[in-house]
């Protein structure tokens, strides 16, 4: 279903979604300190993540400057540690039974 710009479909969607929507920006207090080097970094103008697959091991240097914390590359790592095993692991599965088909066929 394409849903056109300005339709009033859209229209009735984008009132729902802003139903009860009341943004409070700059209402809270900051949870956390700041940091004089990261608060340079984030001065021009750059977002700064921090990347970790645990939350709390990183709450000791999280300040109010990070904008994200994500776990992405921390938890691809983990799981790519061993590419060869991977590649046989996804070969063996994709490989039809018999054998015809595989890497080795190919060279």
């Amino acid at each position: 279903m394409k849903i056109e710009e300005g339709s009033p479909f859209a229209r009735r969607v984008a009132a729902f979604l802003r139903k009860d929507f009341r943004p409070r920006y700059g209402d809270r207090e900051a949870a956390t300190d700041s940091n004089a080097i990261w608060e340079k970094v984030s001065a021009l103008r750059s977002e700064l993540w921090l990347d970790s697959g645990d939350a709390e091991a990183v709450s000791d240097i999280w300040t109010r400057e990070f904008s994200a914390l994500t776990t992405n590359n921390t938890l691809l790592n983990s799981f790519t540690a061993d590419q060869a095993e991977m590649d046989d692991r996804v070969e063996s599965l994709l490989t039809p039974a018999g054998g015809a088909g595989s890497r080795a066929d190919a060279a």
